[in-house]
């Protein structure tokens, strides 16, 4: 029987007394009951400070200080806004500010982290430690108040510039919608055991994998090591009988290529499912008859859908290889012209969506709002074709984005970053195919002194103000940069 959820935080509550595993980390196993313990415990101290109804910042990696975190927010009725802690002090500055966030709730390693922001900025910060204890270490100076509502239950970064962020505000309607139309898709159930390795603030794995598991009261093994390696992914899914797994394509190629697949006993895994980038489909092939009782299901989806549109399940992996599927239940798709009207089978157009899972918009940010909404529709920017049995293959994308190792990388935030360097008189960030990460950056730079520049010293300057996954692998130097008849920067593949 399905139940309906008009907030995120009675996922948690409908499992207060469930004796069963909920988180497993790094050898260290926590119940159901026992999140909900220490969340209820939080949760009092939050409003004894007047913490709720607020945007407040989550700054964790994936942990199970990150989880209890997030239902510490959810049940003050606050918003998260999860930090990805791979982020340079300037941009934690800019995004805390950005979404006007008082306080911060933060694992105990990296309060010192953000003690420095505090330096710079008041902020509130509360620690959270291995045994799920929350401590107050700095109360807020501040009393600025966010622009939207408690029935925003995430903010989840997407694009933009430091001068024009894109935050994604989802509701818990949105993420209820979500959540059950993946488990009517897969047919999921609690006693899946689900492995977590993508960022828990990434879209895809924060409703897909961590909320949706969650809601069927399932288990959920945190990857735990710093850097993904198809050794531990095996033993992992071997010790906890894992069922279920996310992916991006740079994962699935080092699960193909790993020589000992075959030592391990992975028979109770059921999923694993992929998207964010370009897959080689003899890769894919070859994976799909390795690993022959694992349904490989490709899916096609967007943070502002929250994330999930479609899905190719596995009965049809090989029929339709190289397809996203259909749309999952609960999500209507059109591909459409630029007249808004049904192109047809075998034609290209832009996919738009329509479902309870489409954002309101973005955060402060009324014209990109306009962009994407269209009365009940919510357009996607991506192109695609449909074929006679309506099968969804991507074709390539309207806006700019690059994706890398499963990361969406936006070039205007790293142009606007290398624009402020010294000597740069223009600039263009493109993707460069890569068989390993599916696309890297790549920086066409016009200088003003060729003799005076330094590649060295930008890439300094670059790395106080980006993450090291959008700094750019390769850098050309140019005269001039190609521009469209309208003067617009041109954007394709650099050569």
């Amino acid at each position: 029987m399905k139940r309906e959820f008009e907030r995120i935080d009675g996922f948690l509550r409908q499992w207060s007394e469930h004796s069963g595993p909920y988180l497993i980390h790094a050898n260290r196993v926590i119940t159901y009951q026992q999140a909900f313990r220490c969340v209820e415990k939080a949760e009092a101290l939050l409003r004894s400070l007047d913490i709720t109804r607020q945007n407040v910042g989550l700054f964790a990696d994936n942990s199970i200080e990150y989880v209890l975190g997030y239902f510490v927010n959810m049940f003050s009725r606050n918003t998260n806004i999860p930090i990805n802690v791979k982020l340079t002090d300037y941009e934690i500055k800019a995004e805390l500010k950005y979404c006007d966030c008082n306080w911060v709730l933060c694992k105990e390693e990296f309060i010192a982290r953000i003690k420095t922001i505090r330096s710079e900025m008041p902020l509130g910060i509360i620690s959270i430690n291995p045994a799920g204890e929350f401590t107050v270490i700095h109360h807020s100076e501040t009393s600025a108040r966010r622009e939207n509502n408690d029935d925003i239950a995430v903010m989840l970064h997407t694009s933009g510039t430091m001068g024009n962020p894109k935050k994604v505000m989802l509701t818990h309607g949105n993420l209820a919608a979500n959540t059950q139309s993946n488990i009517d898709s897969l047919e999921l159930h609690g006693k899946d055991v689900v492995l977590v390795a993508l960022p828990l603030f990434f879209g895809y794995c924060h409703t897909a994998q961590f909320l949706t598991h969650t809601r069927l009261g399932g288990s959920i093994v945190i990857f735990d090591e710093p850097i993904f390696t198809a050794k531990r992914f095996c033993s992992l899914v071997q010790d906890y009988h894992v069922t279920c797994f996310t992916a991006v394509p740079t994962m699935l190629a080092l699960i193909e290529k790993y020589k000992y697949l075959s030592n391990y006993k992975l028979e109770h895994l059921r999923y694993i499912c992929f998207g964010g980038g370009n897959v080689s489909l003899t890769m894919l092939g070859s994976l799909i008859n390795k690993l022959p009782n694992a349904g490989i299901v490709q899916t096609y989806g967007q943070t502002e859908c929250s994330p999930r549109v479609t899905a190719l399940l596995p009965g049809d992996s090989i029929r339709k290889l190289g397809s996203v599927g259909k749309a999952i239940p609960g999500v209507e798709i059109q591909v459409v012209n630029d007249a808004d009207e049904p192109v047809g089978a075998g034609k290209i157009g832009e996919i738009r969506v329509r479902g309870k899972n489409t954002t309101i918009g973005y955060y402060k940010n009324p014209g990109e709002t306009a962009k994407i909404k269209k009365g009940e529709w919510h357009y996607t920017g991506d192109l695609a074709k449909e074929d006679d049995e309506g099968y969804v293959y991507l074709v390539g994308r309207k806006k700019n984005v690059i994706i890398s190792g499963g990361m969406n990388i936006y070039p205007e935030e790293i142009e606007s970053v290398i624009a402020s360097f010294e000597g740069i008189d223009d600039v263009l960030v493109k993707p460069e195919t890569d068989d390993l990460l599916g696309e890297i950056v790549a920086a066409e730079i016009v200088l003003k002194s060729p003799a005076e520049f330094s590649q060295l010293e930008l890439e300094t300057f670059m790395k106080t103000r980006l993450a090291p996954y959008k700094i750019p692998k390769r850098y050309y130097i140019r005269k001039a940069l190609p521009k469209t008849s309208t003067g617009k920067k041109q954007r394709c593949n650099v050569n």
